[in-house]
């Protein structure tokens, strides 16, 4: 596979080696029943990480996460569950922008189902997926009863609504030698499906049946995926 031009620029101006001094801060609080399949409460996270002045590479890069359960039966079998997460990041001082490798990615079997993975967003000038420095997506999930055990504490059901996109801030910026990020069809995606939550020996793993609802030209769809559950 050819290296996308974007790749070259940045390794031109910037080396292929970096030394970096980073600190990271974090915020967290939750009310929620239990840590594995919650019934009620809610959940919020900030975190922020950062490389210090003098870095070769100076750049942020901030992630927002929440989750709320709110039970619709009194036995906990239904239960309405909504989930965002918002990620930015930039660079700052001698570096213009957030180093393509730290970039976040959108579509696969955590967020916005129904895609290949990491597939939506700016694409570099192979036409590969390449990420971008701002991030959107949000679930909505419709818990109910297992069909065939309803009280099984280790198995969820789940009917989905997924929404999100990836984005570059600065489109089409020139980096570099002259390579440029490309966005087509920016607008939200958006996914309806069915999931099925298994807390395996080995940790919560999601098992997802999704249709997208407005693919554009380019988008790669899958429908079924598998993957460690992060949204249950």
């Amino acid at each position: 596979n050819s290296q996308a031009q974007e790749v070259i620029s940045f390794i031109n101006k910037n080396g292929k080696t970096f030394k970096e001094t980073a600190v990271g801060f974090g915020w967290g609080y939750s009310n929620l029943d239990r840590r594995i399949f919650p019934r009620i409460g809610i959940s919020q996270s900030i975190n922020l990480k950062a490389a210090l002045p003098g870095s070769r590479l100076q750049y942020y890069r901030l992630v927002y996460d929440t989750h709320w359960y709110h039970p619709l039966s009194k036995n906990n079998y239904w239960i309405f569950h909504v989930m965002t997460t918002l990620g930015y990041g930039n660079g700052y001082g001698s570096t213009p922008a957030m180093p393509f490798f730290k970039h976040f990615y959108v579509g696969g079997s955590r967020w916005v189902r129904g895609y290949e993975e990491n597939n939506l967003g700016p694409k570099d000038s192979t036409g590969r997926s390449f990420g971008g420095n701002a991030m959107v997506a949000a679930t909505i999930n419709l818990i109910f009863p297992n069909p065939i055990k309803p009280d099984a504490e280790s198995v969820r059901t789940a009917l989905f609504f997924d929404v999100g996109q990836v984005y570059d801030t600065k489109v089409r910026r020139p980096l570099g030698d002259g390579g440029t990020v490309q966005q087509r069809n920016s607008c939200l995606r958006y996914t309806v499906g069915l999931s099925l939550s298994w807390n395996s020996p080995m940790g919560p793993i999601m098992f997802s049946l999704a249709k997208p609802l407005n693919a554009k030209s380019g988008d790669q769809k899958r429908s079924f995926a598998i993957g460690a559950a992060t949204h249950f």
